[in-house]
């Protein structure tokens, strides 16, 4: 790490104070809520069919046992933040951030599970004061980064940087947790591209779908106008994708009548779900969004009754 941090200090002249390093993901005195606060008022039903209560089942999921599972891909993401070092550019100290990312993709066949995708990367992050004339992002990083491999290739070092990545300081933000956000966004990326690639090969469809650990609600993109992560796209992509949270704030959803449903999920039965709602994310550009809520486990064996 020492040759990277050289590197970094050297080609973006700024000045590595040699600090502490240490995991943010395990840093008791750091914590990150990427959830959206905001209320979720439901607007209208979800269900193609009138339901009305909670909805059994029980017996459609024995059923349905028997029968070729429609879930065949499931999709989880994970990384891992550290901060190795501090720099300096001006009067301004900024943390050094890196990250590993993994993406995982299993699929299941024959009532066998086996992996079907696996991305991974390494990834720096550093702000935009790294690069003097603040033009050309894009190439001023990556430059870097074909410098940082040439050394790890030349001191025959196991690993590469698959990224770097960059973000604009902000006054009323700490500056680590615009970097772990830059790390979280990339993983998201990822997932994205994972999906496209499986519904490109029509591996998605009404007979194969895949269940995706957290929630669906990618934040509007606003890029470069390539339409890659826009909306339209990950409508196409997602057409067979649900996204399963399992911790969330009752509290925060609202029925039409602007009461909350938290009693509604505290008293469903095992086995049974509520009826499907449907309600615009203000965070995605007002896309709708079903949601529901299934209970899978008795309440005598949750934590909390608003755990389903």
């Amino acid at each position: 790490m020492k040759e990277i941090l050289n590197i970094i200090e050297n080609e973006t002249h700024g000045k590595c104070f040699r600090s502490q390093k240490y995991s943010i993901d395990t840093e008791s005195n750091f914590t990150l809520d990427y959830k959206d606060e905001k209320e979720i008022i439901v607007k209208r039903s979800g269900e193609t069919e009138e339901q009305k209560g909670y909805i059994d089942l029980l017996k459609l999921s024995k059923q349905i046992s028997e029968e070729e599972p429609l879930f065949k891909y499931f999709l989880d993401g994970s990384r891992r933040v550290y901060k190795i070092d501090d720099i300096a550019y001006g009067h301004k100290v900024f943390p050094i951030i890196t990250g590993q990312i993994g993406i995982g993709c299993c699929e299941r066949k024959n009532r066998q599970v086996k992996m079907a995708k696996f991305k991974k990367e390494n990834v720096i992050v550093l702000p935009c004061d790294a690069n003097p004339d603040n033009i050309r992002n894009d190439q001023y990083f990556e430059n870097i980064r074909s410098k940082i491999n040439e050394q790890s290739n030349k001191l025959k070092i196991s690993f590469t940087i698959d990224k770097i990545l960059y973000y604009t300081p902000k006054k009323d933000k700490d500056s680590k947790d615009l970097a772990v956000a830059k790390v979280q966004d990339r993983m998201i990326e990822l997932e994205k591209e994972l999906v496209a690639e499986l519904a490109k090969k029509n591996f998605l469809n009404k007979e194969a779908y895949l269940v995706k650990d957290g929630s669906l609600e990618y934040k509007e993109y606003k890029g470069d106008g390539s339409n890659k992560y826009s909306y339209t796209t990950i409508r196409d992509n997602y057409a067979a994708v649900i996204g399963v949270s399992k911790s969330f704030n009752p509290s925060l959803v609202r029925k039409k009548d602007h009461t909350s449903m938290a009693k509604d999920i505290a008293e469903l039965p095992v086995y049974h779900r509520t009826p499907a709602s449907m309600y615009e994310s203000e965070h995605t550009g007002q896309e709708q969004f079903a949601v529901w809520y299934v209970r899978i486990r008795s309440a005598k064996h949750c934590q909390s009754l608003l755990t389903v």
